[in-house]
């Protein structure tokens, strides 16, 4: 609507002071263009398509182990937002001892526009690593 306004009072103000048909004929073109819809004023409604991926991950030394969102995503994509620019994000990011076996971790993927999307993910914790005896010296 700032257009089309913006383009009338142009058109006005040029058809009261030019008298040359060539330059009404231009501020007309330039006020058609004007009210005319863009691509860049069309919203992204449309939430990213999230692909997710099974894991499993081994406990370390003393007993943890951490992943990141990329780790669990299989290739989640978005129709106007570029892989790279997409965020994800999990809810679970370590892992302990009590987590060994099966565990369900929910990847979201936010596109640039703020849509979001979630799939989940099983991260399988195995815990074949010999322990690390860690000693503290006496104080």
């Amino acid at each position: 609507h700032t257009h089309i306004q913006v383009a009338s009072i142009f058109f006005l103000f040029f058809f009261l002071t030019m008298k040359q048909p060539s330059s009404i004929l231009f501020f007309v073109i330039i006020g058609i263009l004007l009210s005319m819809p863009n691509a860049s004023n069309a919203q992204d409604v449309t939430p990213p398509t999230v692909v997710t991926r099974d894991i499993t991950v081994q406990l370390d030394g003393v007993g943890s182990a951490s992943i990141t969102a990329t780790d669990v995503d299989g290739g989640s994509t978005d129709d106007t937002t570029i892989q790279a620019n997409l965020i994800r994000s999990i809810d679970v990011s370590t892992f302990t001892c009590t987590d060994v076996g099966p565990n369900t971790v929910t990847l979201t993927v936010e596109d640039e526009a703020s849509n979001t999307a979630s799939g989940t993910a099983t991260v399988t914790v195995q815990d074949n690593v010999d322990p690390v005896l860690v000693v503290k010296p006496p104080f």
